[in-house]
């Protein structure tokens, strides 16, 4: 969508989390923010749509959180219980889909701790977005394995060993952009699947 048909409130979170990533949080200011997202800086046209700069990230990655699961509940590839292949596949897809989404705020988060707000409501926001998604596949895992289709398994355990791949493989090729070893995207996913579908499989 162009920049001039999105909403103020999404320009604002956009441009925050590209200066937060590049400069840190605490050298970022109101003002700054304001002038990358087209306002006047100065103005205070970011506090008509948030209190401060800390509910700014907050919003950022409550964000990222949405990004993260409402796609996946729309895919019947992972409620097709007789191809949990395709299930993997798709949880793979929309893993790396949510974090390119948000590929900013997560190159924030990779950030010194001492530069972010850690107490209060920013700490419990950020620990739900890195769990969400383990908690999510977790879920899913035992959907399957409920249904005779997967062996009993650590369901957390796997689900963010799994996730741990697909972190790995995002961090490196969008945010460093190297193709470690020569595997390219297509390659590692077919993998990831078999992978975890060879371990994931109950035995006949």
């Amino acid at each position: 969508m162009p920049a001039a048909d999105r909403p103020t409130r999404d320009l604002i979170l956009d441009a925050a989390i590209e200066l937060f990533a590049r400069q840190g949080y605490r050298a970022t200011t109101i003002s700054q923010i304001e002038k990358a997202a087209g306002l006047s800086p100065g103005s205070g046209g970011l506090y008509r749509h948030f209190r401060s700069k800390q509910q700014v990230l907050e919003a950022a990655i409550e964000r990222a959180r949405v990004n993260q699961t409402v796609p996946s509940y729309e895919d019947d590839r992972l409620f097709d219980l007789d191809h949990p292949e395709l299930g993997l596949r798709a949880a793979a897809e929309f893993g790396l889909a949510a974090s390119r989404a948000d590929g900013p705020l997560y190159a924030l988060l990779l950030r010194p701790t001492d530069d972010l707000p850690l107490t209060g409501s920013f700490a419990d926001i950020q620990a739900d977005l890195l769990s969400g998604g383990v908690l999510r596949l977790a879920r899913w895992i035992e959907l399957f394995t409920k249904a005779g289709r997967f062996r009993q398994v650590d369901e957390l355990a796997t689900a963010r060993t799994a996730l741990g791949a697909l972190s790995w493989f995002h961090l490196t090729h969008d945010l460093l952009g190297v193709e470690v070893a020569g595997v390219g995207e297509e390659r590692f996913l077919d993998n990831w699947v078999d992978v975890w579908l060879t371990y994931l499989v109950a035995p006949h």
